[in-house]
């Protein structure tokens, strides 16, 4: 079920209307919400029959900018709160077992001196209803410079009082996709003015009813304004899900380096009727994704990232088992003065404990291992610690026994990352190269006390790595999992390209905790305190 939202700048040119009725009729929406009508009431008023919505709301504006209209499905149970000159608030039911829920169509004031009067609307009406409320329409402002695409930036007191009326009125931006902009004044060069003015607000309480809710930017040519969808739900897909796709072929620049290019696409072009490969005598590149040397024989394009696999460690209380005396000795390897050390091997020693044992507590006693958790030293002296599996790892890949990936073909290879006690290894998927880095983690551990948690740790293959390579490797590291955890410290683990709406969950869970706040009384420092403690607990 779905919800548009259009600026349409005036209903008088036919092909705006046609195009409304197609948008309509392609996206089907239940409720559609017209700004800037600019047309009599009467005619605003048939537009329902050619929309297929049977019921709406109009209110006719003063001035040339001027007319809402809200259309509604006879399926949707609306109720009128208020209607305004720039806003029309109204209870809504989808359907009729549905929740109920307020809904505020929104045409903020043109010119920015006058603003602060919708913002004031905004806030009387907020008491009107406890609904879980949701509001949309062209709010004429943005909330922040990153919103706004020209050579002049913005005013900050302009977004910084819609930032207000949002945190009074309980509302969080519910993001969106598709273009950055939803406002285009179509002119060029230094003139031209791209801002994201139009979007969808709610409350937490009508965001935990409607959890895959999303906003879509939808381009059209008819207006200055793109049109809003919004979509209730999870989108359903037309095309079969079981269906294999097929990757699309995409043009590569890198291609017009060679010479031979336009006289290969022109034969193949002859001969096929299509183009199947581009390239010269030394080289061709299948347009299905392959290089193929002069024989014909094809291999992988990327071969870095299909013949490679990344192994992600996890060593059971890897602070606790830190051996002070390895420890000490590695400082002394890297260069540190003994005086330093000292210093430092006084803050990790110094610990005691004692077991209550039968109500009493026995005599204290001194361990030879661990790091305090919690420390802020800790985390630097772990990678002390993780430099011995490091210069390790290096010696294998200087001895050839290790291949680590690169990102390009002139770059530096990696063969491990390194973040406190959490590593990946980067190698080849060969059984030789598995019993490489097999060897190397025995000797970490021997030398360090770490203990690997194999069951614990995960692998990740290239899709066209072969199942029977997959089984030896898994079995030479007894290792079960093949996939990564879907966060890591809070934040979505990189699979493909990642999209904005992978991190739409984080902005959802730090605009809840801010909404509770009112930061607008605070001091710097008390401002300071309130942004770390929203932001640091959802990524640790």
């Amino acid at each position: 079920m779905t919800l548009r939202s259009w600026n349409c700048r005036g209903l008088r040119q036919p092909r705006t209307v046609q195009e409304l009725v197609c948008l309509v009729h392609t996206y089907k929406p239940k409720l559609v919400f017209l700004s800037e009508t600019r047309r009599k009431n009467k005619f605003v008023s048939s537009l329902r029959w050619r929309l297929g919505l049977k019921h709406c709301i109009i209110q006719p504006g003063v001035g040339k900018g001027a007319g809402l209209a809200l259309f509604y499905d006879e399926s949707v149970e609306i109720i009128k709160l208020a209607v305004g000159l720039r806003y029309i608030d109204v209870l809504i039911r989808l359907n009729q077992h549905g929740p109920q829920w307020r809904g505020t169509f929104v045409y903020g004031e043109p010119k920015s001196h006058e603003r602060h009067h919708i913002w004031n609307v905004l806030r009387i009406i907020k008491t009107v209803s406890n609904a879980p409320w949701f509001a949309i329409g062209d709010f004429n402002e943005t909330l922040c410079q990153s919103e706004h695409f020209s050579a002049t930036k913005r005013s900050e007191k302009n977004m910084a009082n819609f930032c207000d009326t949002l945190s009074d009125c309980g509302l969080f931006d519910l993001g969106f996709k598709g273009p950055a902009w939803t406002y285009d004044n179509k002119q060029e060069g230094r003139k031209n003015v791209r801002a994201r003015l139009d979007r969808g607000v709610a409350s937490a309480t009508w965001s935990d009813i409607f959890r895959k809710a999303s906003v879509e930017n939808i381009c059209s040519s008819r207006s200055d304004h793109l049109p809003l969808l919004v979509r209730f739900g999870p989108r359903m897909e037309w095309r079969p899900t079981t269906e294999k796709r097929i990757p699309a072929f995409r043009y590569e620049y890198m291609w017009e380096r060679v010479d031979s290019l336009s006289a290969s696409i022109e034969s193949s072009w002859k001969k096929n009727g299509r183009p199947e490969t581009v390239g010269n005598e030394g080289f061709r590149f299948d347009l299905k994704g392959y290089c193929c040397d002069p024989k014909g024989k094809h291999h992988l394009m990327e071969n870095q990232f299909n013949t490679h696999c990344a192994y992600k460690l996890d060593l059971a209380k890897a602070y606790d088992r830190v051996d002070w005396r390895y420890l000490e000795e590695v400082l002394g390897k890297i260069g540190f003065c003994q005086k330093w050390i000292k210093w430092t091997m006084e803050c990790v020693t110094s610990v005691r404990f004692s077991v209550k044992c039968n109500g009493e507590h026995l005599e204290f006693f001194k361990p030879s291992r661990r790091l305090p958790q919690g420390d802020p030293l800790s985390p630097y002296l772990f990678l002390f610690v993780a430099d011995g599996l490091v210069n390790l790892l290096k010696k294998e890949v200087n001895g050839g026994s290790i291949t680590p990936i690169k990102i390009a073909r002139n770059s530096l290879g990696i063969s491990n990352l390194l973040f406190a006690d959490d590593s990946m290894l980067f190698f080849k998927s060969t059984v030789e190269e598995v019993v490489a880095v097999k060897r190397v983690l025995m000797v970490f551990q021997h030398c360090t006390w770490q203990l690997l948690s194999s069951g614990k740790c995960s692998i990740l293959f290239s899709e066209k790595c072969p199942e029977q390579v997959r089984e030896e490797i898994k079995s030479v590291l007894e290792v079960k999992s093949v996939t990564f955890e879907s966060k890591y410290l809070g934040l979505p683990t990189p699979e493909g390209r990642m999209k904005d709406e992978n991190f739409q969950p984080i902005m959802d869970k730090l605009g809840k905790r801010c909404n509770i706040w009112n930061e607008r009384f605070m001091s710097y420092a008390a401002k300071e305190v309130h942004v770390k403690s929203v932001h640091c607990p959802p990524l640790s």
